[in-house]
């Protein structure tokens, strides 16, 4: 059984539901969710330094690839706050997450079971007010900090890659896009 999101409304809506792009979407139990139905959600977390603001990416645990911070939904956790857990959890980061959606992507994904999936990422943004040395999987990541444009050049998901350069021309822009 899998989780499926649907549409749904503002009256209907619990924590376990989200907004997306001002729709409600209700989280239901679904035995024929389709692959590209899975969800989990991500953060693009950002520091401002004396150079210019930086991302950080981390690797994967499976195929050490260079990704964000991103996670499967946590019952009784809003999104944006999943997108929070997540960044702590895989690379210490604590800092103040914005509540709407940045953007999505989606990639390529091999299950425990073996079956391929391809999660919708929904990404959330986090400004960073400090990284701790110890979080939880800190000996099963690499963590790296990188100007938006050549961190998108790291990474090797298309959709993240075009996400990443949105973000990089939003922040040279000023868009409020982002706070």
């Amino acid at each position: 059984m899998t989780t499926e999101w649907v549409p749904g409304n503002s009256h209907t809506h619990s924590r376990l539901d989200h907004e997306i792009g001002g729709d409600w979407m209700v989280a239901i139990d679904s035995p024929t969710a389709p692959a590209a139905e899975y969800q989990q959600i991500g953060a693009i977390c950002m520091r401002l330094q004396d150079h210019g603001p930086e991302v950080l990416l981390i690797t994967t645990r499976e195929t050490g690839r260079w990704m964000i911070p991103k996670g499967w939904p946590i019952a009784g956790l809003l999104p944006h706050e999943v997108a929070e857990r997540e960044a702590w959890e895989e690379a210490g980061v604590i800092g103040k997450v914005k509540r709407r959606i940045f953007g999505e992507f989606r990639y390529a994904k091999i299950l425990s079971d073996g079956s391929k999936v391809e999660p919708l990422v929904p990404v959330y943004v986090i400004k960073v007010r400090r990284r701790k040395k110890r979080f939880p999987e800190r000996a099963e990541r690499d963590v790296i900090w990188m100007n938006p444009t050549d961190a998108a050049l790291k990474v090797q998901v298309p959709e993240l890659r075009a996400l990443l350069q949105d973000f990089a021309r939003s922040l040279t822009l000023g868009s409020d896009k982002i706070w």
